[in-house]
Order: structure tokens, then C-alpha cells, then sequence
């Protein structure tokens, strides 16, 4: 577990301080104006912007800020589940676990401004975020040579986003039982 923790910690470095600083100075300053100009909307308007700034910061983590390297790609889907059960390589454990964590809360940030939707549509909205923003960051990380395109990481991503959306879903009825 300590080794994980270590692995975290390095991703989370590869993006420059000056942007973490920077969004949070962009959140404080949005979530004021928000407030000033229109209560009712406020929160859901800062979920959105923290939805988005959060899309950013995982972009820069998996693209933007990742050193240059070559145009790998693996096909087969669930090679890295074979690589953990035959070889017992952490190594890729952890980076299963990653991807999955990192899209935690997309999904669950995904639940709050968009929970006037009909079920269905949140559920198969929460699906489609994952796809597409982890697809489309295979596909950036390709073009700009930025890692391995793996199908393994859409579908971690997408579970991740899915399990963050289950997640508010629980919240949410959690919290309409105490009220």
C-alpha cells in the first residue's frame, strides 16, 4: 500500500504547483462571484466549474504536463487483469487502481448539477463521460506521444466515473433520509 501511496504522490507532481495554486485561486474567485450575483444557482454553477477544472487538472496529469515518448498502443482489452492474476505485477495493480480512482470524481461531481435528468439518461450520461473524455485522452496522449493508449484505461476510467456517480447517487439518498 505504501508503494501506491508513493506512485500517487509522483503523478501528482508531474503537474507544476502553479496550477493547482491557480485553479484554486479561479475556484475562490468564481465561487464569489457566483454567490454575489445569484444564490439559487450558485452551487450547482460551482459544481459545474469545479466538474471542469478538475476535467483540466486530470488532463494535465495524463497529457499536458506528462514527458514526451512514443506511440504505443495495446489492443486486447483485459491484458493488464491478465498481467496482475499470471504475473502478479504490481506494478500494473496499481495502475489499474489509478485509473479507476481517478475518475472517482467526475462521476460523482457528474450526479449533483445534472440530478434534474431522468435516471436513465444520468446513468448512461455518467457511461458516456467516462468513455469519451478517457478515449479522448488516449487519443491526445497518442497524437502528442504522451504514453500507452490502452483500451484497459477507458474501461478503468469509465468504471471509476460510474462508480463515482453510484456513489453521489448513495449520498444522495443518504442525505434525503436525514432531512
Amino acid at each position: 500500500m505504501h508503494e501506491l501511496w508513493k506512485y500517487i504522490i509522483s503523478q501528482l507532481n508531474v503537474v507544476p504547483k502553479t496550477v493547482y495554486g491557480g485553479l484554486l485561486a479561479l475556484f475562490c474567485i468564481e465561487a464569489i462571484v457566483f454567490l454575489a450575483v445569484n444564490r439559487k444557482e450558485a452551487a450547482r454553477s460551482i459544481v459545474w466549474l469545479l466538474f471542469f477544472e478538475f476535467m483540466f487538472l486530470v488532463l494535465g496529469m495524463t497529457v499536458f504536463f506528462r514527458p514526451m515518448g512514443s506511440k504505443t498502443m495495446v489492443y486486447p482489452p483485459f491484458w493488464s487483469y491478465a498481467s496482475v492474476w499470471r504475473d502478479g505485477d504490481k506494478t500494473v495493480l496499481h495502475e489499474i487502481i489509478l485509473n479507476v480512482v481517478l475518475f472517482v470524481p467526475l462521476g460523482f461531481l457528474w450526479g449533483i448539477p445534472s440530478s434534474k435528468w431522468p435516471r436513465k439518461w444520468l446513468w448512461l450520461g455518467a457511461i458516456i463521460l467516462g468513455v469519451c473524455l478517457s478515449g479522448g485522452i488516449e487519443l491526445l496522449q497518442y497524437c502528442f506521444k504522451k504514453g500507452c493508449v490502452e483500451v484497459d484505461d477507458v474501461i478503468h476510467n469509465t468504471l471509476g466515473c460510474l462508480m463515482g456517480f453510484v456513489l453521489w447517487r448513495g449520498c444522495a439518498k443518504w442525505f434525503q433520509k436525514q432531512v
